[in-house]
């Protein structure tokens, strides 16, 4: 079969099961191969850029000395995010940031 696009799909083994097994009747609808260069990230990590893993990846092998998993690597960057939405959040709370997140970076300069 192919999509609206002329691109060719495959059906999901998912779309096999039956209604009563998942609790979810089966999709009518196809859904399209993406192409090759998207990556299977979910989009809530779609922030997370190849060469930013790539760059967490490399930093951290040899700050470790083994290499380090893409698992590890997206594990450490989400750990990162959390920390810093944290940080954020308790300044904002505070009163000590700005709008735009400014921690008081700008008397620095």
């Amino acid at each position: 079969m192919t999509c609206a696009e002329g691109r060719s799909f495959t059906r999901p083994e998912f779309w096999d099961n039956p209604p009563e097994l998942t609790g979810f009747a089966s999709p009518e609808t196809a859904h399209c191969d993406e192409p090759e260069a998207v990556s299977e990230r979910p989009l809530s990590l779609a922030w997370i850029t190849d060469e930013l893993l790539a760059y967490t990846r490399d930093v951290w092998s040899r700050h470790l000395g083994r290499d380090v998993s893409e698992d590890e690597a997206i594990e450490m960057l989400l750990n990162v995010k959390r920390l810093a939405e944290t940080i954020l959040n308790i300044t904002q709370a505070e009163g000590d940031a700005d709008e735009c997140g400014d921690m008081g970076a700008g008397i620095l300069a």
